[in-house]
């Protein structure tokens, strides 16, 4: 959920919160260090996370926790079908961390209420709320449009995305997927549908869907 900037290959890569961004970064903290350190997240055995060492590597080399900017250089992004990307998040961050309490419909019904773009706790390294930084539409992370991308991969493409990088790095990546929300899925109703929708309506005019 930030933007990797590799300097040496004049490239970025960008990814958005619940995009992906766990196995992300274990690939790019393997591609500068040579180690795989996944850390399980007990008791949910299908949940990892980089361990602290790597975690602090990258982001003292690149990885960015970060907002929108434009790049004259090759830039590639992870994208995700907002509804399925608002169900992901709001089973991780709100049913499985607990940071709001909050109904699914009061969430959906009363989105700007609860996702604080000002809020006290914010997300490590920027200025915003923590929340608001995961469930924010992806015109924040990604940009107004997929025209600024030189190749943009569905989360449903990240060994395509694997692929990629290996070319890009000359390096065989581990094959990974970090964060598994599929025993928290649950069904919006239609009316619910229409109204994350109409609040993602920035992203589907983006082509972030």
């Amino acid at each position: 959920m930030a933007t990797f900037f590799d300097n040496k290959n004049n490239f970025i890569l960008r990814d958005v919160p619940k995009g992906g961004g766990t196995t992300i970064r274990n690939w790019i903290g393997y591609y500068m260090t040579g180690e795989l350190k996944l850390v399980a997240s007990d008791p949910i055995k299908d949940f990892y996370y980089n361990d602290d060492s790597v975690a602090r590597h990258i982001k003292s080399n690149g990885y960015v926790m970060d907002l929108y900017t434009p790049y004259d250089g090759e830039a590639v992004c992870v994208k995700r079908d907002p509804v399925d990307r608002f169900i992901s998040c709001y089973a991780d961050k709100i049913m499985r961390e607990g940071w709001l309490k909050v109904s699914l419909s009061d969430m959906i019904d009363n989105f700007d209420t609860y996702v604080d773009k000002d809020a006290e706790h914010k997300q490590g390294g920027t200025d915003y709320g923590f929340i608001w930084y995961h469930f924010a539409p992806q015109v924040h992370q990604l940009g107004p449009t997929k025209n600024n991308y030189s190749k943009v991969f569905d989360i449903n493409e990240m060994s395509d995305l694997r692929e990629y990088l290996q070319d890009k790095w000359s390096i065989e990546l581990p094959e990974l997927h970090c964060r598994n929300n599929k025993k928290r899925a649950f069904r919006l109703s239609p009316k619910q549908i229409a109204k994350v929708e109409e609040i993602y309506k920035d992203d589907y005019n983006a082509g972030w869907f």
